[in-house]
């Protein structure tokens, strides 16, 4: 004969056991912040323009990724990201390529997040050891604030970025690229 006891336990055990099953834990990955983001404010099939001299090197980008808020509860082994990315197809008349991330896990004291851009296989950095920030730039004539130059240990080029405008110039194939901004 069955014990109403044994029936209470049993069922007691088969409760915490859903419970733990569908109660799971709760996580919450926010949405990449607006303003680390307007660093390189680009999307998807979105075409840049950059002028050498007479030379105009069209540039798409291909892909682009930035994390989106989102929650998780039934299932916590996922991750939040933390990293936006940028590529691009290659120019081949200039063999440009440029691919990029911001990690907004790491911040310098200007709450500038760490900036990395791969052009021409080197990879050019800003973040506390590498890089420049200014308050304001003049570039080609204009003048741009919140401003940063990514460089590369021991190479003289580098890649200057102003927040909302994205990638304004970069040295490449031996030439300096400035962004057109009138296309």
């Amino acid at each position: 004969m069955i014990s109403k006891t044994n029936i209470k336990t049993k069922l007691f055990t088969i409760s915490i056991f859903i419970f733990l099953c569908f109660s799971g834990c709760k996580k919450h990955c926010p949405a990449f912040p607006e303003k680390y983001w307007l660093w390189l404010p680009y999307s998807s099939n979105q075409q840049l323009s950059f002028i050498s001299g007479t030379d105009t090197a069209n540039i798409t980008i291909d892909d682009f990724y930035i994390p989106v808020e989102v929650s998780y509860s039934l299932r916590c082994d996922c991750d939040c990201d933390y990293i936006m990315y940028f590529e691009t197809s290659e120019l081949k008349d200039f063999q440009i390529y440029f691919a990029g991330e911001i990690d907004m896990t790491v911040i310098n004291l200007d709450d500038v997040p760490q900036i990395e851009i791969e052009l021409e296989s080197k990879k050019y950095l800003f973040n506390d050891e590498y890089g420049s920030y200014y308050d304001s730039l003049n570039i080609g004539g204009t003048l741009y604030r919140d401003v940063v130059a990514l460089e590369k240990s021991g190479d003289t080029s580098k890649i200057i970025i102003a927040k909302n405008y994205g990638i304004l110039q970069f040295t490449a194939g031996g030439k300096n690229w400035l962004l057109n901004l009138e296309e």
